[in-house]
């Protein structure tokens, strides 16, 4: 994404219950804006780093769209 003009300044968060190799962490870590694993708690820790990387999105007023790539069909229901 990152190669791509369009994309630069989006913001990547990765949410995974894959259990990563090191090597594997510290690419994620390093090519995204926050890497947060499921067997941990990780719902509270998602709404804090949202929300400071994007104060605004907790606005009453706030319209904004955020595109969410969920491969697990149970999981993907929750979100709507």
């Amino acid at each position: 994404m990152a190669r791509q003009p369009a994309h630069r300044r989006s913001s990547v968060f990765i949410l995974t219950n894959k259990d990563l190799t090191p090597e594997e962490q510290r690419f994620l870590r390093a090519n995204a804006e926050s890497l947060l694993l499921k067997q941990q708690p990780w719902q509270e820790a998602l709404i804090k780093r949202l929300s400071r990387v994007f104060p605004w999105l907790l606005r009453k007023e706030c319209d904004a769209r955020i595109l969410v790539v969920e491969d697990n069909i149970i999981n993907r229901e929750l979100l709507c």
